[in-house]
Protein backbone atom coordinates (compact mmCIF):
# COMPACT_ATOMS: atom_id res chain seq x y z
CA UNK A 1 0.00 0.00 0.00
CA UNK A 2 1.40 3.65 -1.31
CA UNK A 3 0.40 6.51 0.87
CA UNK A 4 -1.66 8.67 -0.80
CA UNK A 5 -3.01 10.67 2.52
CA UNK A 6 -3.13 14.22 1.77
CA UNK A 7 -1.79 13.66 -2.32
CA UNK A 8 -3.90 14.75 -5.71
CA UNK A 9 -3.40 10.94 -7.29
CA UNK A 10 -2.79 11.12 -11.13
CA UNK A 11 -3.57 8.12 -13.01
CA UNK A 12 -1.77 7.79 -16.44
CA UNK A 13 0.00 5.15 -18.89
CA UNK A 14 -0.89 2.80 -21.24
CA UNK A 15 -3.68 0.86 -19.28
CA UNK A 16 -6.04 3.81 -18.41
CA UNK A 17 -7.27 3.69 -21.83
CA UNK A 18 -8.63 -0.24 -21.30
CA UNK A 19 -10.15 0.64 -17.55
CA UNK A 20 -14.09 1.47 -17.77
CA UNK A 21 -15.88 4.53 -17.05
CA UNK A 22 -17.20 3.21 -13.64
CA UNK A 23 -14.04 1.30 -13.13
CA UNK A 24 -12.35 5.09 -13.10
CA UNK A 25 -15.06 6.51 -10.74
CA UNK A 26 -14.60 3.61 -8.53
CA UNK A 27 -10.71 3.98 -8.13
CA UNK A 28 -11.18 8.16 -7.60
CA UNK A 29 -13.58 6.91 -4.75
CA UNK A 30 -11.23 4.38 -2.98
CA UNK A 31 -8.35 6.77 -3.81
CA UNK A 32 -10.09 9.72 -1.18
CA UNK A 33 -11.15 6.95 1.00
CA UNK A 34 -7.34 6.23 1.56
CA UNK A 35 -6.92 9.59 1.81
CA UNK A 36 -6.21 11.37 -1.11
CA UNK A 37 -7.27 14.61 -1.60
CA UNK A 38 -8.33 13.69 -5.24
CA UNK A 39 -7.87 11.50 -7.92
CA UNK A 40 -8.16 12.12 -11.91
CA UNK A 41 -7.25 10.36 -15.18
CA UNK A 42 -6.38 11.32 -18.26
CA UNK A 43 -9.55 11.96 -20.60
CA UNK A 44 -9.68 8.52 -22.89
CA UNK A 45 -11.91 6.96 -26.08
CA UNK A 46 -13.80 5.08 -23.16
CA UNK A 47 -15.19 8.40 -21.64
CA UNK A 48 -15.95 9.92 -25.22
CA UNK A 49 -18.01 6.12 -25.81
CA UNK A 50 -19.69 6.47 -21.87
CA UNK A 51 -20.81 10.38 -22.48
CA UNK A 52 -22.12 9.39 -26.21
CA UNK A 53 -23.89 6.29 -25.03
CA UNK A 54 -25.36 8.53 -22.02
CA UNK A 55 -26.69 10.94 -24.29
CA UNK A 56 -23.97 13.88 -23.85
CA UNK A 57 -22.96 14.14 -27.30
CA UNK A 58 -21.82 17.78 -26.59
CA UNK A 59 -19.85 17.55 -23.64
CA UNK A 60 -17.85 14.10 -25.47
CA UNK A 61 -17.42 16.79 -28.65
CA UNK A 62 -15.97 19.63 -26.69
CA UNK A 63 -13.57 16.86 -24.48
CA UNK A 64 -12.18 15.58 -28.05
CA UNK A 65 -11.38 18.98 -28.77
CA UNK A 66 -9.27 19.44 -25.76
CA UNK A 67 -8.21 15.73 -25.06
CA UNK A 68 -4.79 17.05 -26.12
CA UNK A 69 -4.53 19.63 -24.04
CA UNK A 70 -6.35 20.60 -21.12
CA UNK A 71 -7.56 16.56 -20.72
CA UNK A 72 -4.83 15.37 -20.72
CA UNK A 73 -1.64 14.79 -18.26
CA UNK A 74 1.30 17.40 -18.68
CA UNK A 75 4.14 16.12 -20.58
CA UNK A 76 6.75 17.84 -18.35
CA UNK A 77 5.15 16.91 -14.47
CA UNK A 78 6.82 16.68 -12.05
CA UNK A 79 5.39 14.14 -9.75
CA UNK A 80 6.60 13.49 -6.08
CA UNK A 81 6.59 9.84 -6.35
CA UNK A 82 5.23 7.65 -8.80
CA UNK A 83 3.87 4.27 -8.06
CA UNK A 84 3.80 1.47 -11.21
CA UNK A 85 1.00 -0.88 -10.77
CA UNK A 86 1.12 -4.11 -13.64
CA UNK A 87 -2.88 -3.70 -14.37
CA UNK A 88 -2.87 -7.82 -15.32
CA UNK A 89 -1.75 -8.65 -11.51
CA UNK A 90 -5.06 -7.03 -10.22
CA UNK A 91 -7.48 -8.58 -9.31
CA UNK A 92 -11.60 -7.89 -9.17
CA UNK A 93 -13.00 -8.03 -5.70
CA UNK A 94 -16.19 -7.55 -4.20
CA UNK A 95 -16.07 -5.29 -0.18
CA UNK A 96 -18.48 -6.65 2.06
CA UNK A 97 -19.14 -5.34 5.21
CA UNK A 98 -19.10 -7.04 8.85
CA UNK A 99 -21.83 -7.98 11.22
Amino acid sequence: KEEVEGSVVEFFGKGVEHISCTGMAAICNMSVEMGAVSAIFPYTNRMHDYLVATGRREVADLAEKHKGSLLASDEDAEYDHTVEMVLDNVEAMIAVGGG
